[in-house]
């Protein structure tokens, strides 16, 4: 596939530039544009028939105006000449019966990102329609090893290559490029009466640091195969073990908790939680914009603020949030450098052991709930409420019993992490966040 720009990076930056000086000229005290493009190509196959398989581009330009601090916003694709002068008199014309925030300005500009680095997030795929068709084929040749017990719900991949350009009225403007590579396994385990589904996706800025496609459907088909013959358990209160897969949504939680949007409307449970501990002491949370290949990886966010590389908890101790340069200014608090999320973040303990895998987890599980997925969004982060539905496998005396499905695992966030009594070396990376799986000491399980 041929995944070229239909704009340079120099025409962006004078299609962004003028905009930005129309709007001044116009009355605009300041302005922001953000010019966006993407060409991408995804295909799937079931049972080796191809079912889609698409070509897609896809660019839009969006403008902020502010009159001192009334602000106004519009967007578009269309990126001729005529419409930009007609998204300048939109923006002003919002901007004039806005009401007034005074928090809604440009970033200081001693904030604006000065790091230049090749985080190598740019890494095209050559591959056309017909290539894309085999390596999925592949993934169901994957599916298929693993015996009549189960069979493909389709298996696809994804790639996409993009550029994103930034200018502001304070003179700033830069591009980013990255690539976007995904392969997905679905299958469906069956067994006498009992059916099951599962998938697995691997998530990549460089193809060659994709997993080979025959194991992507390996991977879903054994997980699938191995929780057939499920059972519910009994309620009760006992230890769990949370496999990485399901173990990084945890600090998916931690992050909406302790970002700007959710701080500032004081919706969340770790308000002022700086300085306090809210893990368990042996445990950091470290984010990384600069990552080398990393799908969080970026020199400057939407502000044009450049993110840190910190430990957003020390020994347990939340150490930062996660503010925008708006979220900043409502809470009285100076930019982080994430207007677009966190980058990638990991999630380490101090007590980790290289010996400390699958196996050697499961033995300081003992006896407990070994979960591998979780289900729905049971968490309310106003209070740190957490109920979610669960499957994966009861343990005793270290062993694997039988898979368990059908149970809900309940408790507060913040018990949570206090609880979490060690992280095993079985480390993976899936999007945005990394480790490995998490051993907590206490979880209420809703059985049957």
């Amino acid at each position: 596939m041929n995944q070229q720009f239909a704009y340079t990076g120099k025409q962006l930056a004078e299609i962004a530039q003028d905009l930005v000086a129309k709007a001044r000229h116009l009355g605009a005290s300041d302005a922001k544009v953000s010019i966006s493009e993407m060409s991408g190509l995804s295909v799937e196959v079931l049972d080796g028939r191809v079912t889609t398989r698409t070509v897609h581009t896809q660019s839009s330009i969006s403008l902020t105006v502010f009159r001192g601090q009334r602000q106004g916003f519009t967007s578009s694709t269309d990126f001729s000449p005529a419409n930009v002068q007609r998204m300048v008199s939109a923006a002003l014309d919002i901007a004039r019966y806005a009401s007034e925030d005074p928090d809604a300005c440009l970033v200081d500009s001693a904030q604006l990102s000065t790091v230049e680095l090749d985080l190598q997030t740019d890494n095209p795929w050559s591959l056309d329609i017909e290539q894309a068709v085999q390596h999925v084929r592949q993934v169901e040749d994957g599916i298929h090893r693993l015996g009549a017990e189960v069979r493909s719900d389709g298996a696809s991949l994804e790639t996409a290559r993009s550029q994103m350009l930034l200018a502001t009225s304070q003179g700033f403007c830069r591009r980013s490029q990255r690539t976007d590579h995904s392969v997905t396994a679905r299958v469906i385990g069956s067994r006498d009466d009992q059916r099951k589904t599962d998938s697995w996706t691997d998530y990549r800025t460089a193809p060659q640091l994709l997993m080979a496609p025959e194991q992507v459907g390996e991977i879903a088909a054994r997980s699938a195969i191995e929780s057939l013959g499920s059972r519910s358990i009994s309620s009760r209160s006992c230890p769990v073990l949370l496999a990485p897969q399901a173990a990084h949504s945890l600090v998916h939680h931690f992050h909406q908790a302790v970002s700007g949007g959710e701080l500032s409307r004081d919706a969340s449970f770790l308000r002022d939680s700086l300085g306090q501990r809210i893990f368990a002491e042996h445990l950091d949370v470290f984010e990384n914009p600069f990552q080398l290949y990393g799908t969080a990886s970026g020199c400057f966010d939407s502000d044009g603020v450049v993110g840190q590389q910190r430990a957003v908890v020390d020994q347990g101790v939340v150490r930062g949030y996660f503010l925008s340069a708006y979220t900043a200014r409502r809470l009285g608090m100076v930019s982080t450098g994430n207007a677009k999320g966190a980058y990638n973040l990991s999630l380490k303990s101090r007590l980790t052991k290289d010996s400390d895998d699958l196996t050697a987890m499961l033995g300081k599980l003992n006896n407990g709930l070994y979960i591998t997925h979780l289900i729905g969004d049971g968490v309310r982060l106003a209070t740190g409420d957490y109920s979610r539905a669960a499957q994966g496998f009861w343990v005793e005396n270290g062993e694997i019993q039988f898979p368990v499905d059908h149970v809900t695992v309940a408790g507060n966030l913040r018990d949570i992490y206090a609880g979490i009594l060690a992280v095993g070396s079985d480390s993976m990376t899936l999007g945005k966040v990394s480790g490995g799986s998490i051993l907590i000491n206490d979880l209420r399980i809703g059985g049957q």
